[in-house]
């Protein structure tokens, strides 16, 4: 018996070993683990720092950018508003900055934003030579194009091949072959005297001394707008559309007192200082002499506005005809006296009649289902006592 029982106490030691091996390991797993983890989280956070960065860097630059284009004189639109006078320089620069953002959203560089996008009376507009030069970056093209003085005709292709659609009739019904199948042509974009003529624009000056440029603006526009609006990524106005509108309010001008006009940029910083002066000094306290003018003055108003009220003619009363008696009219006529309205337990009674006399006032109504009113006509909040209204 003592020779079996050494061999089971020496069991566990391989096994205890190889535990404690697998401890080891499950730490050291633990610790990579951990180490991995810091590393990812600290690549994480570098790169959003680095984001930051480069978008701060990135908005300093367009805003020097900007600065330099305002302080250029060589951009009117951003300089000057729609009755020529001149914007403060941080408008002028909000506007760089505006136009160089919307270029950028589109494709464009800063100076082709600059050249190609206008702020016509308020409103952002792209002229119809950058809309062109972006569709034909995006592969849009019209080697077939007509201009002439009576209208432009533009066929569009798409990377060289043939725009097509499906042909339709004068009545707009779609057109089939002799197996049923519809027929499809090319797209043609067109801008004619006849649209010209129906949006009243015949008459302008642009299109008396050069129409054929007019209706190809028109054309490529209506183009852009219909077959590739994502070109741009967002719909704006054209050059010539904005020029047709009515100019918005300036924002600089809702700054100033009304009937001020935009001179100088000195003449308008010290309009501007002396608003902001004025804004800045204290209100007067208001004395407690003037404090009690004020409210007798609110009060003598509200006396003469009852004076009014109570010099209205009195409604005739009905006379009294033969009726035949029912359950809304009460049978008793007479008027009652009352010292006050506690000694009412119910107001609406309709044993009280249409006529009752309390604290010495009259007080009439037309039925039993009305509230009572004083005689003159002027209504009387009633007090809501016994069993109310």
């Amino acid at each position: 018996m003592a020779t079996q029982a050494a061999p089971q106490q020496q069991d566990p030691s391989p096994q205890t070993g190889v535990d404690k091996q697998q401890r080891e390991d499950d730490r050291a797993q633990q610790k990579n683990n951990a180490e991995l983890l810091e590393r990812i989280t600290s690549s994480a956070a570098i790169t959003q720092r680095d984001d930051l960065i480069l978008r701060r860097v990135e908005f300093d630059y367009k805003q020097r950018l900007a600065k330099m284009f305002a302080n250029s004189g060589c951009f009117v639109d951003i300089d000057r508003d729609a009755n020529g006078d001149f914007l403060p320089e941080e408008m002028s620069i909000a506007r760089a900055v505006v136009k160089i953002e919307l270029g950028a959203s589109m494709g464009f560089s800063p100076a082709e934003a600059m050249t190609g996008i206008d702020i016509i009376k308020g409103r952002v507009a792209v002229g119809a030579n950058l809309r062109a030069a972006r569709m034909q970056r995006a592969g849009y093209g019209w080697p077939g194009m007509i201009c002439r003085d009576d209208g432009c005709w533009i066929p569009l292709e798409f990377q060289g091949k043939p725009m097509l659609q499906q042909q339709v009739d004068d009545k707009g019904s779609p057109v089939v072959n002799d197996k049923g199948e519809p027929v499809l042509v090319q797209v043609l974009v067109s801008y004619t005297k006849a649209d010209a003529d129906r949006a009243g624009l015949s008459g302008k000056d642009n299109y008396k001394k050069d129409p054929s440029s007019m209706y190809y603006a028109r054309a490529i526009t209506r183009a852009q707008r219909r077959y590739g609006p994502g070109v741009l990524g967002v719909n704006v106005l054209d050059t010539y559309e904005a020029e047709d509108l009515e100019p918005m309010s300036e924002a600089s001008k809702t700054a100033l007192p009304p009937g001020t006009r935009l001179g100088t940029r000195a003449d308008q910083e010290k309009v501007l200082d002396e608003k902001l002066e004025q804004k800045s000094k204290p209100k007067p306290k208001e004395t407690d002499a003037e404090r009690d003018q004020r409210n007798l003055d609110r009060i003598a108003k509200a006396d003469e506005q009852a004076k009014a009220e109570t010099k209205e003619p009195a409604k005739e009363e009905p006379k009294p005809t033969e009726q035949v008696p029912d359950d809304s009219q009460p049978a008793d006529t007479s008027e009652r006296q009352y010292a006050n309205w506690q000694e009412l337990d119910d107001q609406t009674a309709p044993e009280l009649g249409l006529r009752i006399i309390v604290s010495g006032v009259t007080y009439i109504r037309q039925s039993v289902d009305q509230t009572w009113t004083r005689e003159s006509g002027q209504r009387r909040p009633i007090p809501n006592y016994g069993k109310g209204r």
